[in-house]
Parts: C-alpha cells; sequence; structure tokens
C-alpha cells in the first residue's frame, strides 16, 4: 500500500515538472489520464493475479511482484515524459496490487477455517 499511496500528493508536480511551459490544461489533463491508467493497473491485476493465485502458490507470484513494483516505482522518480511517468504508474499500480490477493491468500492458509473471518 506504501508505494501506491506515498507519492500521490506530487503526482500533479510531477506533470507540472515534465510539461514545463504547459498550460495548466496539460496538467490537469494528464494527471487525470496518468490517475485512470494506474486505476486500471489495479483493477487488472486483481483479475490476473487473483487467477494466478488460484492456480500457483501465492507466494510464487507474490515473489516477482515486489521488485517490479519497486523498479516501477524507481520508473516514476526517474520519468523523463508524462507518458513513462503513466507506463511507470500503472505497472506500479499493477505489481503493487497483485500484492494485495496473494497476501490474502497467504493469510487464509495460515489461519483456521473457523478464523479467516476474524483473521
Amino acid at each position: 500500500m506504501l508505494l501506491r499511496r506515498f507519492d500521490e500528493p506530487y503526482l500533479s508536480l510531477m506533470v507540472k515538472a515534465l510539461g514545463a511551459g504547459q498550460s495548466e490544461n496539460f496538467v490537469v489533463g494528464w494527471t487525470g489520464y496518468i490517475s485512470a491508467a494506474a486505476a486500471a493497473g489495479g483493477i487488472l491485476s486483481g483479475i490476473v493475479i487473483g487467477k494466478l493465485c488460484d492456480r500457483f502458490p501465492p507466494y510464487f507470484v507474490a515473489l516477482p511482484m515486489l521488485p517490479l513494483a519497486g523498479f516501477a516505482l524507481v520508473g516514476q522518480g526517474i520519468s523523463n515524459s508524462v507518458v513513462m511517468l503513466g507506463a511507470a504508474r500503472f505497472v506500479t499500480y499493477f505489481a503493487a496490487g497483485g500484492l494485495e490477493p496473494a497476501f490474502l491468500k497467504l493469510l487464509a492458509g495460515a489461519t483456521l477455517p473457523e478464523q479467516r473471518g476474524t483473521a
């Protein structure tokens, strides 16, 4: 959750810096497009990674998602265009969003069936 949320307040500032000299409409529009792409990445990851967690052990799914989310976050920081920023943000949300189904399946497997609702 930290990977996906800690940079939210700075997204519009990053778009403004990458689009130096552009109008305010450019910043507002691209911030919206990038936010929508990130949301789509999160939705897609729930579907794709959730299905992978049903077929494979969740730790096999979660282990590659951890470094991918970290590298994509670094990619956001070193972006030199708004398109690169949007793509890196999409991958960050896809990878980090895929960790939740994997961790929830691990949690469900580690608790007794009668205690899963409270765990």
